[in-house]
């Protein structure tokens, strides 16, 4: 093999090579575009659950009550669907859950926590599937970040 046939392997080799990087680096781009795309839809349709997280939620007027109105539980049930909604595209990889986590932790958790709010899960737990899936990721997330927080 000559010179010349060497130096063009070569420059055909580099160009295949920035072709993948220039590739790679479009994927990796388009990627955080949708990412960004669904978070802010996510943070759109969140605010339509506003009025759930301010009644259930840490300092909610209706967080220690034990039992939910008729609309209270339509807007409950709504609430518990967008979360299998999150917990789908956590499933399907379109968003991880460090940034789940980021956008709705405190909202989530706060809410989950109450007591009505936990009886309506609880009776109907059994159609959740995504939701509690979604709540033992996060849990576990919560495990390695607290674990890795005590241990920095």
């Amino acid at each position: 093999m000559n010179d010349y046939n060497l130096i063009g392997a070569l420059l055909q080799g580099l160009l295949l090579l920035a072709t993948g990087v220039a590739a790679y680096a479009t994927v990796r781009s388009s990627r955080r575009f949708e990412t960004a795309r669904i978070v802010q839809q996510l943070q759109r349709d969140f605010h339509d659950f506003r009025n759930v997280y301010e009644a259930f939620g840490d300092n909610g007027g209706r967080r220690a009550a034990d039992s939910l109105t008729p609309t209270e539980q339509t807007q409950v049930r709504l609430y518990f669907s967008f979360f299998e909604y999150v917990g789908y595209l956590l499933k399907t990889d379109a968003l991880d859950i460090v940034t789940i986590d980021l956008l709705f932790r405190r909202r989530f958790f706060s809410v989950m926590e109450a007591a009505a709010v936990k009886k309506e899960f609880d009776s109907i737990v059994s159609d959740l599937a995504l939701l509690v899936e979604l709540q033992q990721v996060w849990a576990d997330h919560k495990t390695r970040r607290n674990r890795t927080a005590t241990h920095a």
